[in-house]
């Protein structure tokens, strides 16, 4: 239970979604939820009833409403970044040992196993500045075995989701379509696509951002065969690559198969939970699950693994 303190004055920000026609039904719940966010970043959520041009919410719109995306919504950020974690660890990890097995522990030193000398230098500042501020535990030992320079799969663990995909985009040919190979992917754009594409969504989960009715600064790829079984499924239907929906497309692919089982029934017990919460305010079309789950055959539409 919080402390008994001093409340913060929330009049003016309750006049002012009122006077934007909000209806507040209860303002004691109101004040309340105004104690633990903010009203900007409330009204965040209410994209799919404001109207724009008149600066006002539809007729009827209401507070709980709002917040109820918003519940919705953090609920999402809460589980996602979970399985981002997961592949985070594991990109880490393949990048590590692909390049480890071509060239050696210390072979990411040299420029020439990379495509772009300058990239490969702003790389090893990265790694030097992490380095030195680094407070972990296996950096302190890293630095007492090694000295200055440590072996890739310890240097790997000082790169951020976003340092990892440019790490990536570097790699010689070979070594991307190796990657890529791990992945069941024959596509290293692809895959370099996901990558950084996911980093947005890892950030805005990670910062409290919004991830419905929205989208985001890059494309991600979206590759024929899902674009095909979306038209299979969806006739008419358009993926925007710019949407949360073709990065989840993207993680189905990277997660390994109970896990992206996983993944999809999280998002089933969001839109269950939460039934006013739209799935095309995420840019899911109607078959979404079982576009999700055509990414992984083996498992059939109830999360089992079919039997062979």
């Amino acid at each position: 239970m919080k402390k008994s303190g001093q409340n913060l004055d929330v009049d003016q920000a309750l006049y002012g979604m009122v006077k934007a026609g909000l209806v507040i039904n209860n303002d004691r719940f109101a004040r309340r939820v105004l104690q633990e966010l903010s009203a900007f970043h409330l009204q965040e959520y209410g994209r799919p009833f404001y109207n724009r041009k008149q600066k006002k919410y539809e007729k009827g719109t209401t507070f709980e409403e709002i917040y109820q995306v918003y519940r919705a919504d953090r609920f999402c950020k809460n589980f996602l970044f979970d399985f981002l974690a997961e592949i985070e660890v594991q990109v880490r990890m393949v990048l590590a040992q692909v390049h480890q097995g071509a060239y050696g522990n210390f072979g990411y030193l040299k420029a020439k196993n990379f495509e772009l000398p300058q990239y490969h230098a702003a790389f090893l500042n990265d790694i030097r500045q992490e380095a030195d501020r680094g407070n972990e535990p296996f950096v302190s030992h890293a630095k007492r075995a090694y000295g200055d320079e440590f072996p890739l799969y310890i240097a790997v663990e000082l790169l951020t989701f976003g340092d990892l995909a440019q790490l990536y985009r570097n790699f010689l040919p070979k070594e991307k379509d190796k990657v890529a190979l791990f992945y069941g992917m024959d596509d290293s754009e692809a895959l370099y696509s996901y990558i950084h594409s996911l980093t947005f969504i890892r950030n805005t989960c990670a910062h409290h951002g919004r991830l419905s009715n929205r989208s985001f600064p890059d494309p991600c790829t979206i590759l024929e065969e899902d674009r095909k079984k979306m038209e299979e499924e969806d006739p008419g239907f358009t993926i925007d690559p710019r949407g949360l929906f073709a990065n989840i497309l993207a993680m189905c692919h990277l997660l390994e198969q109970r896990k992206a089982a996983a993944l999809i029934e999280n998002f089933d017990k969001l839109f269950r939970s939460y039934p006013d919460f739209s799935p095309d305010w995420m840019g899911f079309p109607p078959s979404w699950k079982k576009v999700l789950l055509s990414i992984n055959q083996d498992i059939d539409p109830d999360g089992q693994e079919e039997e062979s």
